[in-house]
């Protein structure tokens, strides 16, 4: 229930409340195990990207790329008619 809050992208704060009454007890301690087993959890985050922005970001620089192709043969036949 709390796996995508207790790690990944978003920050997290567990309040452990425990009451000084012994007939709690049992229900204490089961209280901190589970706050110290959740702040043993370690995940890494990963950086929440739009799929359609990543996609476009992929096109453009593939269209970059493409124009400074064709600039480049562009001036290669440039050359070629010139010497011929």
């Amino acid at each position: 229930l709390l796996q995508d809050s207790l790690g990944g992208n978003s920050y997290t704060v567990m309040i452990c409340n425990v009451s000084p009454a012994k007939i709690n007890a049992e229900e204490i301690l089961s209280s901190l195990r589970f706050a110290e087993r959740a702040k043993k959890i370690q995940n890494k985050a990963a950086v929440n990207r739009d799929p359609k922005s990543e996609k476009i970001l992929e096109l453009m620089r593939e269209n970059q790329a493409l124009l400074a192709k064709v600039g480049r043969l562009e001036t290669h036949i440039s050359h070629l008619e010139q010497n011929y």
